[in-house]
């Protein structure tokens, strides 16, 4: 079965499974495909990482892949309208 960004597994209580890799490379796939030409790579990484960072160790994590992908994406927008 194929995962989107933001499904997750259940552990074994119940609780939702967040894996931090896998939003934070699918988020950076995005946004790269989305920024292309505009910024480079890695400093999209850097801020998915950031984005991810934040919302580390929050208790419900069912949003936190669209939450990361839209904060991330929300910094790169206003790199592109800082004056030079």
């Amino acid at each position: 079965m194929m995962q989107t960004i933001g499904e997750q597994d259940r552990s074994a209580n119940g609780e939702h499974q967040c894996h931090p890799e896998q939003v934070q490379r699918q988020a950076v796939e995005r946004l790269t495909s989305e920024f292309s030409g505009l910024i480079p790579a890695e400093t999209i990484n850097h801020h998915v990482a950031e984005a991810l960072q934040h919302f580390e160790g929050v208790k419900i994590k069912d949003f936190v892949p669209i939450f990361v992908q839209r904060n991330a994406q929300e910094r790169l927008r206003s790199l592109l309208q800082a004056p030079d």
